[in-house]
Parts: C-alpha cells; structure tokens; sequence
C-alpha cells in the first residue's frame, strides 16, 4: 500500500482511540448533568420537605390554640384569680407530629386601659413625665388644639418621621414612643430582645406587631413564674395594730412599668391586678398591702362590692376593726369601688404559643383573645389580635 494510500484510510486501532475518547466525554458530560439534576431534586425534596415542616408547626399552634379556647370557654366569666386554670402555669401538649407550649397566658385586665383611664390614673403613672401625659392625652381627643405640653398634628408633621396625631383610641402601646415626650420610653432599636430593657423584656415579642389594638404575679422577694410559697400564718396581734403579714412594699405606678394595656373596659380585676395598678387607679399603699396579703395565699374576692372586699379582708385576718388603720382602708376601698374602677372577671386574654415539630421547625403566634357571649348565653372566644412568625 502507498503512502497515499495509508493517509486517506486511518488505521484500525485509530478509529478504536476516537470512539472511546467520545463515548469517555459523553459519559462525563452525562454525569455532570445527573449531578446537577439529583442536586436540583435533592434542593426541591429539602424545600418541600420545610414547607411541610413549618406547616406542621403551624398546624400544632391551632391545636394548642383550641385547647386554650376550650380552657377559657370552661372557665367560666363570673370570677377570675390566679387559681385559675389559665393562669397556673405553662400549658404543654403533644401529638405524633411534635409538641407545643403556651409560656405567656394572663388577663389584660390585670394593666391599666390607657384608652378608658380617667385622668387620675394617667396622672400616676405619668405624673413624672409631664410631656407624654399631655400628649397622650392629644393623641386621644379629636381637636387640634394642643394642650401647653402636649402636641398635635403641626409638631409630628416637622419630624422626621412626619406623620400626624391619631385623634382616637391607641392600636398599641408602642404608640406612646411616637408621642412628644415619649421619645425615650422604649429603646430605639426593636430588631434584639437583649436590647430591650428588662422590665419590657415580657411584653417584648406580645406588643410589637399589634397594629390594631410572667404569667401570674408573685410580688416580691418572690420570682413570678416560680412555685408559690408556702402560706407565712398571718400573726394575729394585739387588737388595736394591723396583722402582721409577709414583708411586702408595693410599687409606685411607673411609666416604664409595663403596666398598662389598650385592651379593656376600664375596670381592672381586683383578683389578677398588679400591685403598681391597684396604686394607679387610687387604691393606697395599706389597702394594696392587704389585698396582696389576702392573694397570696389563695383568697380570691367573689364580688366588686365594697362591702364583700372588707368582708374577706376581715375574715381572713388581714384586716382588723380595732386596728387604727381600719377606718382608713375601708373608706378607700369604698371610694375606688363607687368609681366603678374594680370588678372581679376578666374578659381580654394574652397568650403566646411555641410550636416545635421533631424535624426542629417552630412557630410562635401570639394573641389577644376576648372571651364573651352569644346571643344564646353560651361562651364565646374571638381573637382580637394575631401575629406570628416560623423559622428552623
């Protein structure tokens, strides 16, 4: 064979090395797209997998949700205490799905209604800041006239956030850190718990994201959320000096308190108030000393009557009618009562709900519900506020 010959037809072995470098690359190139196409998949499996996952947390917060309904609805809306069920602690469930905890459960009566408060009361608790107490009070009416240290729509429109005064009822309490005066109320950033003062860490995460608007109390030097002491027996004493009770000084109202709400009717429940809010609504140092004595150790008032309050006080050894102080407390309990300040169930309810499924997706919501009735007397519960969140 010729040269030319030899050129013009390659050899055998030739031909063998170019089929298997093509079937090489073409194996390759397929690899490389069944990589790529089992990455996709595995990503699409993963993301449909956390879709169902943090369905099934939000799915567990409604069951939690129901139970919480049902607790309400068997309650019962003639007295309400911190012996009830509700307010008796963390409230936990579980399914094959995963588990749930209501942490955060009280009544919203037991804070001040800014929106229904007489001036009195908003005087106590922001008697010390002079400006927020008259903007607040400008926030609230309709005219435009503002009062000499309050402000109204010409103040906010020259901020720079440049919006006006609300001329009605608040939505939430974070609204007071909008007003003249109350710049400095809460902290300027709301992104990191951590950054909140302590005394708004409990209400954090419940009152930022209301747009429209622990657990029970122990005062001190007790903990709230730790078990309840045992009973201290209240010494009986010489007849003319006061009984001698745990060692107790309520606070003053305070505006960076927390005590206060824009929930309500504008009576608070003398059963669940905090001590600083039966301060607030004008009860005196003595007679919320002995109101608390009479909580701690499982009394509950059945009734708002003055009359009934004394009564229960009296029987129960933390009131005496010898003692100098008698006249004093039973007058001031007989004022704040004919004021219409007092009663003795609750109907609005704030809880928060943790949802956690065992794949590790959670969900928090947290609410405000109002407990009432139908038209046919049976109990009912709405939600008046919602929000929540999901993560993994």
């Amino acid at each position: 064979m010729s040269y030319r010959e030899q050129s013009i037809y390659p050899s055998t072995k030739s031909s063998k090395g170019v089929v298997l470098l093509f079937l090489l690359w073409a194996i390759l190139t397929l690899g490389i797209i069944a990589v790529g196409l089992s990455y996709r998949a595995l990503r699409e499996f993963k993301m449909v997998s956390l879709t169902q996952d943090r369905a099934q947390a939000y799915f567990l917060t409604w069951t939690a949700l129901e139970n919480i309904v049902e607790i309400l609805k068997k309650d019962g809306q003639k007295v309400d205490s911190l012996n009830d069920e509700w307010a008796k602690g963390e409230i936990k469930g579980e399914t094959e799905k995963g588990r749930w905890k209501v942490d955060i459960f009280y009544d919203e009566e037991r804070r001040v209604d800014l929106n229904k408060a007489e001036d009195d009361v908003l005087e106590r608790i922001f008697g010390t800041m002079p400006l927020l107490l008259d903007s607040l009070r400008d926030w609230k009416d309709a005219d435009a006239t503002p009062r000499p240290l309050g402000a109204e729509d010409d103040y906010y429109i020259k901020k720079e956030g440049d919006y006006e005064s609300r001329d009605a009822l608040l939505r939430n309490i974070f609204e007071l850190g909008m007003m003249r005066g109350g710049e400095d109320l809460f902290e300027t950033s709301f992104l990191f718990e951590d950054k909140i003062p302590q005394r708004f860490a409990f209400n954090f995460w419940e009152d930022l994201a209301f747009a429209h608007g622990g657990s029970h109390f122990i005062p001190p030097p007790w903990v709230p959320g730790e078990p309840l002491p045992k009973p201290i027996p209240i010494s009986p004493g010489p007849p003319d000096e006061p009984p001698q009770g745990p060692p107790y000084e309520p606070p003053l109202p305070n505006p960076r308190g927390g005590g206060y709400t824009v929930y309500g009717d504008g009576k608070n429940n003398i059963n669940t108030a905090l001590p600083e809010v039966l301060m607030a609504i004008g009860l005196q140092r003595d007679t919320v000393i002995r109101i608390i004595w009479y909580r701690i150790y499982g009394n509950v008032f059945p009734s708002a009557n003055p009359e009934v309050i004394i009564y229960g006080l009296v029987q129960a050894g933390c009131l005496k009618p010898a003692e100098p102080l008698y006249n004093f407390i039973t007058r001031n309990i007989r004022e704040i009562a004919g004021k219409g300040r007092i009663k003795v169930n609750s109907s609005y309810f704030r809880i928060r709900i943790i949802s956690e499924t065992k794949r590790g997706a959670r969900h928090v919501a947290v609410a405000v519900l109002k407990r009432g009735k139908d038209q046919e007397n049976k109990p009912t519960v709405e939600i008046v506020s919602w929000w929540e969140y999901s993560w993994l």
